[in-house]
């Protein structure tokens, strides 16, 4: 029995998530999130290219777009 990952799209815009990314980085750097856990998050800088990504990425699981209003 394996486990089933979500994918989580993060639209970039303007780099407005790059913190976010950058800490994640650093967790899994130290140690503290696996690489495949940090590989569900799929980011883009625009809603194009993050849905193309999605796309590539989607193996049948629930995806959450995180959009920034």
């Amino acid at each position: 029995m394996g486990v089933n990952w979500l994918q989580v799209g993060l639209l970039n815009v303007d780099g407005y998530y790059n913190s976010l990314l950058a800490f994640m980085d650093k967790a899994v750097d130290e140690g503290f999130v696996t690489p495949a856990a940090r590989h569900i998050i799929v980011s883009a800088q625009t809603a194009q290219d993050l849905m193309c990504k999605l796309e590539v990425h989607d193996n049948n699981n629930i995806i959450i777009i995180i959009i920034r209003i």
